[in-house]
């Protein structure tokens, strides 16, 4: 089976279009047709470029990603599937896009949880872990903060940018660092402790949190 045909599979039943790059590049210029991407998806209204590194790949490949979206014109958001993560810095996937998300193998849960992620109770969240009277935040850094000043990072699954932003608020307001609360999934959690050590980390299974919204007609 193909990466193409396995991407594809994987996308079967969840609502997310998947689209293969023989679909989107160019046969009669050469430069599209050797750009790394193996596809697009569609979801939210959204168009995302997908890659994917095997542990087959090679350093050259992997660094042809970054210089590939680096050029990226079109597309503002993107996912990188890839079957081990040791094989590259998550520092060096970071465009000032609005997502560069990866996926680390197995990846049908992740999948799964970024198809429903518009339907986590991020509310029942917050009440279990104490944070009371939170209220959505419109600080770069993070998602929710309480009255008292306490911010609230979620990551459902690793966003290279949304990292980002947290390590340069991190890095320029150290006086705020005990204010700073993460809350991740289990398969994230590696990859905060290695850029924010001393910060509070919260490790939750966002599935048992994702529930259906009622529809009423009047």
């Amino acid at each position: 089976m193909t990466t193409i045909s396995y991407l594809a599979s994987l996308f079967i039943g969840s609502g997310i279009e998947f689209i293969p790059s023989f679909e989107l590049k160019d046969d009669n210029y050469f430069r599209t047709q050797s750009r790394p991407f193996v596809g697009s998806i569609k979801f939210n209204g959204n168009n995302y470029l997908v890659y994917y590194i095997s542990k087959k790949s090679t350093k050259r490949f992997c660094n042809s990603i970054i210089y590939d979206f680096q050029k990226e014109q079109k597309y503002k958001q993107a996912i990188l599937f890839i079957e081990d993560i040791n094989m590259i810095d998550i520092k060096d996937y970071v465009f000032g896009s609005n997502q560069f998300i990866i996926f680390t193998f197995p990846f049908e849960n992740w999948i799964y949880v970024f198809n429903e992620q518009f339907k986590i109770d991020y509310g029942k969240i917050l009440n279990e872990f104490g944070y009371n009277n939170s209220f959505i935040s419109e600080w770069y850094f993070c998602d929710y903060e309480t009255k008292n000043k306490q911010f609230i990072v979620f990551f459902p699954f690793i966003d290279c940018e949304k990292i980002y932003k947290l390590r340069l608020f991190y890095r320029e307001n150290r006086k705020y660092i005990e204010n700073l609360h993460i809350i991740c999934s289990k398969n994230v959690t590696n990859i905060l402790n290695k850029y924010f050590p001393i910060l509070e980390i919260n490790v939750v299974d966002f599935e048992k949190y994702i529930k259906e919204f009622k529809v009423y007609h009047l």
